[in-house]
């Protein structure tokens, strides 16, 4: 005999089990898409078309090579296994697998490809797998699916090597060039952090940790290395500067560095010894200790041939003392100098006054300069 099928509203008479999903989150039927068919031997099928959304867990350990597995989980309402057994289609009962649990259609997407497809043009099965459960029983049915990695390859994987290079091509760069060696190390930190912000921006949020992210994270990190390593260079190339700076002015003072060093010998004394007999002394406020700098600086004023604008140029004042500081503009020096008379004492305190060792030894201030630099290093 033939079956009897029936659209929804006429199968409202005939029994059917409380079916329902139990990781459902969202579900959309129409009853205009119901069907019943009864065979003569007394068994009822049932198609209905459903939109059924569930909730999985999604373990993005991997990405952008990570494989997730979609079940879903059916089970009576109302019924344990004293009323109602489930089991998968042509499946045994009771727990375990077996039985033809889902049967999908061509299954194609541009993120995803599910595995068990022999080819992109092939439908799939899956087995169904029943677990009884404080006398309830539950099957499951589910199919896999695994991302296609090329989005992310060609989006983060690839760039984030090639700024790498990038960064890395600034150790090939002169260090006195900074502006470009600047720049090579800035931009890469910029763009990887850009493409990081855009690779966070489409996952959740949470600790789990993620094989992309973490690529990213390390990408970001040696450029940032690269680029303190770029300000240590440059950092320690200006003390270089400076340090060889001093040692040319060193060698342009070798003689009196060596005469120094040979009197230290002589006399066994120290070289520090001689330099602070050397150093520049501070003058007193007291005119009598001055006196033979105010000689010196006499015998220093007869022997400039200074010209000034104004003429001769006499400073006369009160006993008390004070300090004179002329400004003269320097026109020629030599066509013939000019004489300064200078009435009452000169406070000259808090000035330096070339020492007689420096005399003795026969070493200027700037002599000095540079062998002091040289004996604290």
């Amino acid at each position: 005999a033939d079956d009897i099928n029936m659209m929804s509203t006429e199968s409202d008479g005939i029994w059917k089990p409380d079916i329902y999903v139990d990781n459902m989150v969202d579900i959309r039927t129409d009853k205009s898409t119901q069907l019943s068919a009864i065979s003569s031997n007394g068994r009822v099928w049932q198609s209905e078309q459903v939109v059924l959304t569930v909730r999985i867990h999604f373990d993005f350990g991997q990405l952008p090579y990570d494989h997730h597995t979609c079940t879903i989980v059916l089970a009576s309402y109302s019924q344990d296994i004293r009323f109602l057994r489930l089991t998968a289609k042509d499946g045994g009962i009771g727990h375990g697998i077996s039985g033809v649990g889902l049967v999908s259609v061509l299954l194609d997407h541009s993120v995803w490809i599910f595995p068990q497809q022999e080819s992109e043009r092939a439908s799939f099965t899956s087995l169904g797998v029943v677990e009884t459960r404080n006398s309830w029983d539950y099957l499951t049915v589910s199919f896999e699916f695994a991302r296609k990695p090329k989005y992310y390859f060609e989006q983060l994987l690839l760039p984030g090597i090639l700024f790498l290079g990038v960064s890395y091509i600034q150790f090939f760069v002169d260090p006195r060039l900074a502006p470009a060696r600047a720049t090579v190390a800035i931009l890469p930190v910029l763009i990887i952090r850009t493409m990081s912000n855009s690779l966070y921006s489409t996952l959740p949020e949470g600790a789990q940790n993620v094989w992309l992210m973490d690529f990213v994270s390390a990408c970001l990190i040696m450029s940032v290395l690269a680029a303190t390593q770029f300000a240590g260079v440059t950092t320690l190339q200006r003390m270089e500067s400076k340090r060889k700076a001093r040692l040319t002015g060193l060698h342009h003072h070798r003689a009196a560095s060596e005469k120094l060093i040979a009197h230290a010998k002589a006399h066994n004394v120290t070289l520090l010894s001689i330099l602070d007999e050397c150093s520049a002394t501070c003058l007193s406020d007291d005119p009598n200790s001055n006196a033979d700098h105010t000689a010196d600086s006499a015998n220093n004023i007869d022997a400039s041939t200074v010209q000034l604008q104004s003429g001769n140029v006499s400073l006369d004042g009160p006993d008390e003392q004070k300090t004179i500081q002329p400004e003269f503009d320097v026109v020629d020096r030599a066509v013939s100098r000019t004489s300064i008379t200078v009435s009452g004492p000169i406070g000259l305190a808090g000035h330096k006054s070339r020492s007689r060792g420096a005399d003795k030894y026969g070493v200027k201030e700037a002599d000095l300069l540079f062998i002091t630099y040289a004996q604290e290093i």
